[in-house]
């Protein structure tokens, strides 16, 4: 039996030393379909991609676990973000409020916002391993290849601007934020490109014995989230081929998963609704007719949903770029690619000239923090080329 758990974004908030620079707060962000990562000079951290707001004078019974994440914003509206906003849908639920960041005009919805905005706190926040107070914010961030385009202005428009908010932690007190991120100090680069500069990074910053060998080589970094898979693509130098395919994640799986629960329990239960049921592995079947409740396991259905669209996603990889045949690097990415790893790493196990690789081969932290620990790095070394520039 799988731990179904690993198939639900986690909420992790970690206090760590990163190199940066004296008079700058290098911020790097990852708003996910279904996670949102942060990565600053003092810390790394993530929750789920879901906020719901709160009527007035919500009251919870009990001590909040550190899970429990509040926003609010200027106008004195509370919302509930992450795991626990998650766990209030309902099994059923897939209105469209619950499936708002699941679409292209997603960063125009009131719960971007306001995830983007704990993101960006939680990566801001004071602690003994250095302050934002008095520094410069520079922002870091990307987006799927496909996206680049049409959706680079709109992420902007979010992000630039002073963003004046509270957030609550846990048990803890409302802690007040006010800052400003001046438009030109977003960057904005295609999503699995972070994911490549993190396996040529060191922890302290430095580019790894085989980064210069990534980029002469043909390499073919695979990045599969939640709504898409996407590629980065380098042959002979040149960044070529990149894809994004919006049927070969996360999202898939649930869905597959959810009809086969249909098919075999007649338990509806919708793609949003899921996220719980990941964490405690079971899914409660309801006959009402007889008046019967079981919680049934159903790691095995999502194991088996996991595999089906993993061997979709290769095949997907082989007819798009030729069987890999002529590549020496695959690096995949991501907290889907770590669960999919030994599978893929045995589906091109015959290919000796091809290395299969993590993203997530220089430091041991999840490999869901991939990409933004890339756009971390990617920032913190252009930063440091401008101020030698300027000496």
């Amino acid at each position: 039996m799988i731990d179904t758990s690993l198939f639900r974004t986690r909420t992790i908030y970690e206090v760590r030393k990163h190199t940066s620079l004296p008079d700058i707060w290098e911020l790097a962000l990852d708003v996910g379909y279904s996670g949102v990562k942060t990565f600053s000079p003092n810390s790394y951290s993530c929750f789920p991609s879901y906020a719901r707001k709160l009527p007035k004078g919500q009251r919870f019974l009990g001590e909040a676990d550190k899970r429990n994440l509040l926003y609010e914003d200027e106008s004195g509206d509370v919302w509930l973000v992450g795991a626990n906003a998650q766990n209030m849908i309902d099994g059923v639920d897939n209105t469209s409020a619950t499936s708002a960041l699941y679409v292209k005009d997603r960063f125009h919805s009131a719960m971007f916002l306001v995830i983007a905005r704990v993101g960006l706190a939680l990566g801001m926040i004071a602690n003994d391993f250095g302050t934002p107070n008095g520094k410069t914010i520079s922002l870091q961030t990307g987006l799927p290849p496909a996206h680049m385009v049409d959706c680079k202005e709109d992420l902007l428009d979010v992000l630039a601007g002073t963003h004046e908010f509270k957030i609550k932690i846990g048990e803890g007190n409302w802690q007040a934020f006010k800052f400003t991120i001046p438009k030109q100090n977003i960057d904005i680069m295609e999503q699995p490109m972070g994911s490549l500069i993190a396996a040529s990074t060191t922890k302290d910053g430095r580019p790894t014995m085989e980064a210069r060998k990534y980029l002469a080589s043909n390499v073919l970094v695979a990045d599969p989230g939640f709504l898409t898979f996407d590629t980065f693509n380098i042959k002979d130098r040149r960044i070529v081929g990149n894809e994004t395919w919006t049927d070969l994640g996360m999202s898939r799986i649930l869905s597959e998963t959810c009809s086969e629960l249909y098919r075999k329990y007649s338990a509806n239960v919708s793609v949003e609704g899921m996220q719980k049921y990941l964490e405690a592995g079971t899914v409660r079947v309801i006959d009402r007719k007889n008046r019967k409740t079981d919680d049934v396991a159903f790691g095995d259905i999502l194991n088996e949903c996991s595999k089906k669209i993993c061997s979709e996603a290769l095949a997907k990889l082989d007819e798009t770029y030729q069987g890999l045949f002529y590549h020496d690097y695959l690096i995949l990415t991501g907290g889907l690619g770590e669960v999919w790893f030994e599978q893929v790493k045995q589906y091109y196990a015959g290919l000796k000239t091809l290395k299969v690789i993590s993203a997530m081969q220089t430091d041991e932290i999840e490999g869901l923090f991939s990409n933004v620990r890339g756009y971390y790095y990617n920032q913190h070394n252009r930063l440091l080329k401008l101020t030698r520039a300027k000496k």
